[in-house]
């Protein structure tokens, strides 16, 4: 799954929309490998998360048009990788340990006060606000900081070959960001708490299946 994120993203981004098309079957393979090894219940959270995420990504290009895909409307195969990236996050943080999850997310205020700083990505002052409240009220902070810097990585390579770009101003308040805004992540740890509702408590894992071991 990690070597795929930027595989499936170089395919799409050099093959035209021949390589849109392979990547998104890629995408829906791994997705339905994950499924199939998941017991019901990480099924069912995993749908909600692919739910979650076509109407986050439509409102975020379609309506708020932060950013725009190279492709002028929504690859089919984003929904699926969200929810693949989600569940990384996932398996990732159940081998950390929680001073290390702690220092993910105390790391990632000053990185993007530092961005706002560097980089006039001013928008991301607004998205740490919104990072800040879900550490504080959404059902599974413990995991948020490593989400963070999973998204941002995914971010810095996505937009790095053209996949996607953010607008250099949010089209409805004018304000400056960077392409991508540093504290982008923060949609990722959003679509995280709207798919794990009200749960609250210390990092919520997914039971690991074979193709995690």
């Amino acid at each position: 799954m990690v070597l795929w994120f930027p595989l499936g993203l170089a395919i799409d981004a050099l093959g035209g929309l021949a390589g849109t098309a392979v990547t998104t079957l890629g995408t829906f393979a791994l997705f339905a490998a994950v499924y199939r090894a998941s017991s019901a219940p990480d099924r069912r959270i995993l749908l909600v998360c692919v739910a979650w995420a076509t109407v986050g990504e439509l409102v975020l290009t379609e309506v708020l048009g932060l950013y725009q895909y190279r492709i002028g409307f929504l690859p089919p195969f984003v929904p699926p990788g969200h929810a693949l990236l989600f569940q990384l996050g996932l398996w990732s943080v159940a081998g950390l340990s929680a001073r290390l999850l702690r220092a993910l997310r105390v790391s990632a205020i000053p990185l993007t006060i530092a961005a706002v700083v560097l980089l006039d990505d001013h928008q991301s002052l607004v998205f740490l606000a919104v990072f800040v409240a879900l550490l504080r009220f959404g059902p599974s902070p413990a995991i948020y900081g490593a989400m963070f810097f999973l998204a941002l990585a995914l971010e810095l390579i996505g937009t790095a070959i053209g996949t996607w770009t953010w607008a250099p101003r949010d089209p409805w308040l004018g304000i400056q960001t960077f392409n991508p805004p540093i504290a982008a992540g923060v949609f990722y740890c959003l679509l995280d708490a709207l798919t794990l509702g009200r749960r609250r408590g210390g990092p919520p894992v997914m039971r690991r299946t074979t193709l995690a071991r």
